[in-house]
């Protein structure tokens, strides 16, 4: 019997013992590097019984990778994660690119246990001084042109739904414009009137409202030329669908960096001058950081390089 493995881009057919000598000269190739943490023994449910639970009890849109075997992570330190078996892993995948401290992070770890030793949750109702004081820092980290302010929320679909809220709130204006192929949740209708990406899209309708203009993508997208002419003309869409298809604007949402779209980063120039655009029509500009925020591009705190009227 033989299996088909991927060499040097090639397909080339090896006998199972060969396969396996191969895979194990690869382990050795790449192996990762010691680590002095040593993870706890596991004594929970077996993967099959997690399985079981899941589908009776969870929800069937809540999926997973990898078929029937799917990873059964149990424990996480840093930038590792162990199975259920023992297995050590590099999580490069970061929980949807939410982990970006790494896992059990010791600072993160104190903090935590310390603020949990005295009290768990007040409302903003009352006044704490943790709450002032993580504004004061997020606000610390945002361009000086503008007086801002915070309002936090429990997820990027709700940051987005209460973007496109804002927007029509304070323009009077009820159209609202994101890129295709852009992701802003779904658990929402202004979310998901504002995702633009097929794999993400359901029978619950959207908000009615929203427009999305095509994606600046310069490698496969319809325009030619040089740059700047390639960008000029996904602003030249922008700007007749505000012409043609809105009588007024209340905003216009974007990622910096299209995350679930495909790790798409949006071209030099153009979000300048789509918020150029944009303003002049009345509207605002938000730019949706739940992926590219908290300094995990690694050179910056945020995706966004010039100012805004708000950040999701």
């Amino acid at each position: 019997a033989t299996v088909s493995v991927l060499y040097w881009l090639q397909p080339y057919s090896v006998t199972r013992s060969e396969g396996k000598m191969m895979r194990s000269a690869a382990r050795r190739w790449l192996s990762m590097p010691a680590t002095g943490f040593k993870p706890m023994a596991y004594e929970g449910a077996s993967t099959e019984e997690v399985l079981a639970r899941r589908k009776k009890y969870l929800h069937p849109m809540l999926t997973w990778y990898y078929g029937e075997k799917p990873m059964h992570l149990v424990e996480g330190k840093m930038q590792y994660v162990w199975d259920n078996k023992g297995e050590r892993y590099l999580d490069m995948y970061g929980g949807v690119v939410t982990t970006s401290v790494g896992h059990c992070h010791p600072r993160v770890v104190e903090a935590g246990t310390k603020q949990m030793n005295k009290v768990w949750h007040t409302t903003s109702l009352y006044v704490n001084d943790n709450v002032g004081l993580m504004a004061e820092y997020l606000v610390s980290k945002m361009p000086k042109s503008h007086e801002w302010v915070v309002y936090f929320t429990n997820s990027g679909g709700e940051s987005t739904e209460f973007a496109v809220f804002s927007a029509k709130t304070y323009t009077k204006n009820y159209n609202y414009v994101t890129i295709r192929n852009g992701y802003h949740g779904i658990g929402s209708q202004g979310a998901r009137g504002a995702t633009a990406s097929a794999g993400w899209t359901w029978s619950a309708p959207p908000d009615p409202c929203c427009r999305h203009v095509l994606c600046p993508d310069l490698s496969n997208g319809m325009f030619t030329g040089s740059h700047e002419e390639k960008v000029q003309g996904y602003l030249n869409d922008l700007q007749m669908t505000l012409k043609e298809t809105c009588s007024s604007v209340a905003g216009f949402g974007a990622e910096n960096i299209q995350g679930v779209g495909g790790v798409l980063e949006l071209p030099k120039g153009y979000i300048k001058g789509a918020y150029d655009i944009v303003r002049k029509a009345g509207g605002g500009c938000v730019s949706d950081e739940v992926q590219t925020g908290f300094g995990r591009l690694g050179d910056c705190y945020w995706g966004f390089e010039k100012d805004h009227d708000c950040v999701c």
